[in-house]
Parts: structure tokens; sequence; C-alpha cells
């Protein structure tokens, strides 16, 4: 673990911007390219393929989600207790209950509902576990996120500052994670201050716009032509 935060501190922000927005999101325009077209039936009709594409949407929203989660591990960890002041051991307990509500929502994407056995349909007390586990784990990310991103708008104005920082001071930093997490390259400039240029964070924002503004088209296109 502590490799893997060496390594994402060291990266600089436009590397943050790819990884974060920029290429999921250009691998998400690709394969729902591929699905909308196969459904236009332009591509040859391919269950097989249509799951495989479906499954690999899923994996790289969840690649996002765990870059960011790992992002923001790194950041508060590499602070000093004190500056942040806090406890690190409520920041770590509510970051294993964000990632188990993640590795939760993997097994049901990916296992439970594609399990087509007897037990699977026929069982009344499957989906009671199901959703009480979903709740459990629910509860834990409805207490746990909001308190990780806290923890590292804290982590991010101490290294701007390097003052010790209170509620109020990190309140606005902490909004700015909490609603708008693909904030994270510009925030990222305050670990690596000079090493990027916030112009260069913007076009790849832009480029990132692009992509979605093309996905929207195709979307729209098949639409239109009431293939889809």
């Amino acid at each position: 673990m502590k490799s893997v935060s060496n390594w994402i501190l060291n990266l600089s922000s436009e590397k943050i911007a790819k990884l974060l927005v920029v290429y999921p999101i250009g691998i998400i325009l690709v394969l729902t390219s591929l699905s909308l077209l196969i459904r236009a039936r332009i591509l040859q009709d391919n269950f097989l393929l249509e799951f495989i594409i479906i499954k690999a949407l899923f994996l790289v929203l969840f690649s996002m989600i765990f870059f960011w989660a790992l992002w923001i591990w790194a950041t508060v960890i590499s602070s000093e207790e004190e500056i942040i002041g806090l406890n690190l051991k409520w920041f770590k307990s509510s970051f294993y209950f964000f990632i188990a509500f993640i590795i939760w929502q993997i097994i049901r994407v990916f296992l439970f509902e594609n399990i087509d056995t007897a037990p699977n349909k026929k069982s009344d007390i499957t989906p009671i576990i199901n959703e009480t586990l979903s709740m459990i784990v629910g509860l834990g990310l409805f207490i746990g996120y909001p308190v990780i991103c806290h923890y590292a708008a804290r982590a991010l104005l101490s290294k701007k500052t390097k003052d010790k920082i209170t509620f109020t001071k990190a309140l606005g930093y902490s909004l700015l994670l909490i609603f708008i997490p693909i904030s994270i390259p510009f925030l990222h400039l305050y670990i690596h201050e000079g090493r990027s240029k916030t112009s260069s964070i913007i076009k790849l924002y832009g480029i990132a716009v692009f992509l979605l503004f093309v996905m929207f088209c195709i979307a729209l296109v098949t639409a239109f032509t009431e293939k889809v």
C-alpha cells in the first residue's frame, strides 16, 4: 500500500487528470459506441460481446472509484496527524467502510446478478441477505464517504498553508471533494506545486468534455433513427 501511495503522490496533475477523467471516458465512449452499434444491428448481434461490454463498463467505473480512493488514502496518510487536527484511526475506519462498499458492489455486479442457478432463483432468503448486506454497507458508505473527503480536504489545506487546520477552514475543500470528485487533478497541484500548469489540466478536461459530446451525439443519432 505504501508503494502505491508513493506512486500516486509522485504523479503529475496532468497524469492524474488522464487516469481519472480522460482515459476512462475514452474507454467508455468506445464501449458504449460498440454497444449502441450492436443494438442498432449495424454490427452483428452478439450476446456474449454485449455482455462483456456491459461488464467492462462497470469495471472502468469501479477502476475510477478505486483510483480516486487510493488518491484520498495517499493524500491523508502522507500528512501529519497533528497538522490535520484529527485522529487518523477514524479516517482508516471510514476508508475501509468505503472500500467494503465498492467490493460489495463489484461482487453483486459480476457474480450475484449473473448466477443462473436453481437456489438463486427459488430461494427466498437470498434476496433478504443481499438487501441486508447492501443496507449495512450502504450505511458505511453514507458515513464513510464524507468523512474521508473531509480528511483529504484537511490534508490538502495543510500542504498548502502549512498551518494547523480546523473544520471551518477545510469546509470548502470538503464540499468540493464530496460533490465534485473529478476536481482532484486541480487539488493535486497543492501536493506538487509548480509541476503542472492549470491550463494544461483545463485542456485535458476540454478533451473529456468533447468525448462526452461525441458519446451524446452517437446516442442521439441512434435514438432518432429508431434503431435502439
